[in-house]
């Protein structure tokens, strides 16, 4: 559905030509800033999300006539907010408000008004350039660092290096979804190339160089010509791992990664791989603990604590990474753990669906299908080593494109 449409409702007439305007450039203003911040600033990202919102505020009725209501991605996601709000009322807390928790989980509640939003969004195409020009000036500034020409602050990049991976991968992959219907093809060809060389060489981040092995093998599969498909979809990830080979950023996160499995004593665990191993060690402990109804997200810290103080009584090499700070994490960097460990096999089995949820077949054109059964497979990759849908960015990122995409059969561009 887009505004063509909106304007042959019953009873627009009834609705002031100035009002209309005043909705239709705050939505379109909102869209712009959401495609240009959504990779690199959360406060941009935040003024988007508040000018859409104030846009639907506007024109309520058309909201509840585009019937998104009824996708699964917008009712179980609701249904696992309600879940997540409900648990930390009946579980005690250890710690702040029961009320605190959920509002982490606020992209469970916001798809239905971004989908709206996109769905009533005169043209889509704003918030795509919008996104492309975003994503390619953030790629600009990587590549930039990684040649030495530092326009922002180190601790920039370091703290963005894992949410960069997925928002540069997941523009990418949808680019290549588009090639279809582009005017110009062989630009959007080149964007993918682009985004996808700089998470290979100019990002740090462990989890989008084997995101990028993964999409390539999809690439290869969805995108070759049929005869040619298992061959590509073997050897174009072959290739993307043959380049990693030359990649500083890559042999560090490799060297990083291989030094948890070498004998090296509790120090080993202090690294960003170790951590991670005690994390899903003590993770997988809480859940043999508390499986059916978990031990409440609010208390993974102090539970998480307990267990690596009963692990150190048993082996005293613990000692340092006991007194870590990760050794009381928040964020088990494993949003399966998390979900099974905070809210028991009910937030575990609401996960999952939830994830699947987009690939339930609604209308909506084979093309579009296939970015967003990649868009699924590599979000729920990623979280198997990180809480993506609890990190502000990441969450973002995954939703506000996975409801873009979703809005294409309510529209008409």
């Amino acid at each position: 559905m887009d505004q063509s449409t909106s304007s042959e409702t019953p009873g627009k007439e009834l609705f002031p030509p100035l009002l209309d305007k005043l909705h239709r450039w705050i939505l379109n203003l909102g869209m712009a800033l959401l495609g240009l911040f959504l990779l690199m600033s959360p406060a941009g990202t935040s003024v988007g999300l508040v000018l859409v919102s104030l846009a639907l505020l506007i024109r309520p009725s058309l909201v509840w006539r585009l019937g998104i209501w009824r996708e699964p991605f917008v009712v179980v996601g609701l249904v696992f907010f309600l879940f997540v709000a409900l648990h930390g009322i009946v579980i005690a807390q250890a710690s702040g408000p029961a009320w605190a928790f959920p509002g982490k989980y606020g992209e469970l509640w916001r798809a239905p008004i971004l989908l709206a939003a996109f769905a009533l969004c005169a043209n889509s195409q704003v918030f795509w350039r919008a996104l492309l020009l975003g994503s390619l000036s953030y790629a600009g500034l990587h590549c930039l660092n990684w040649f030495g020409v530092s326009l922002l602050p180190p601790e920039f990049f370091g703290a963005r290096r894992i949410s960069a991976g997925l928002g540069l991968l997941a523009v990418a992959w949808v680019s290549l979804g588009r090639l279809a219907r582009a005017n110009r093809p062989l630009l959007l060809w080149l964007v993918s190339i682009v985004l996808s060389l700089t998470v290979l060489f100019a990002i740090d981040g462990r989890t989008g160089h084997l995101l990028l092995v993964l999409l390539a093998a999809l690439a290869g599969w969805f995108y070759a010509p049929r005869r040619w498909r298992w061959v590509c979809a073997v050897s174009w990830p072959l290739l993307v791992a043959v380049a990693a080979l030359g990649s500083k950023a890559v042999q560090s996160r490799m060297s990083d990664t291989i030094s948890i499995v070498k004998p090296g004593g509790a120090s080993s665990d202090l690294t960003s791989a170790g951590l991670r191993k005690q994390f899903y060690i003590n993770g997988a402990e809480l859940v043999r603990r508390s499986p059916w109804l978990g031990v409440g997200y609010s208390n993974i810290p102090t539970a998480f604590h307990a267990v690596v103080l009963e692990r150190l009584v048993a082996d005293p090499s613990l000692a340092d990474y006991a007194d870590h700070p990760y050794s009381s994490p928040p964020n088990l960097h494993n949003e399966y753990l998390m979900q099974w460990a905070g809210g028991g096999f009910l937030a575990f089995a609401l996960w999952l669906v939830w994830l699947a949820s987009p690939l339930f077949p609604r209308g909506h054109d084979p093309g579009i299908r296939v970015s967003m059964a990649g868009l699924v497979v590599a979000f729920s990759v990623g979280c198997l080593f990180n809480s993506w849908l609890l990190d502000f960015t990441e969450g973002h990122v995954y939703l506000v494109i996975m409801a873009w995409l979703l809005s294409h059969k309510y529209r008409r561009d």
